[in-house]
């Protein structure tokens, strides 16, 4: 009989458990994801993975600009979805209307 495939980890330090190993280096958490990877589907899917989100604004934005940004979109996205679930509960109840009417008759 062959003996099956194993793959094994290795780490030489136990402060990989610790909270704070993933705010040490940013790679921390890629080699972690990494391992989990390499130990539940092999070598295979290791070159798909990202690495790491990296943060490229448009352009550099003052803190009113921010601001702003920041109210209009916590102020507006609700009240866009209000508007929207206003505009369909209005057209239900205005077809239900004509036809309770129609059947009516």
């Amino acid at each position: 009989k062959e003996a099956p495939d194993t793959q094994m980890v290795v780490v030489g330090d136990t402060r990989i458990f610790q909270n704070n190993f993933l705010e040490m280096f940013e790679t921390n958490g890629v080699f972690l994801e990494n391992a989990a990877d390499v130990l539940s589907t092999g070598d295979k899917l290791i070159s798909v993975r990202s690495k790491g989100f990296v943060e490229q604004p448009i352009a550099i934005l003052t803190d009113a600009t921010r601001l702003f940004i920041k109210a209009v979109d916590l102020l507006l996205s609700p009240l866009l979805l209000l508007g929207v679930g206003g505009m369909i509960f209005w057209h239900r109840r205005r077809v239900a209307t004509r036809l309770r009417k129609q059947f009516a008759s």
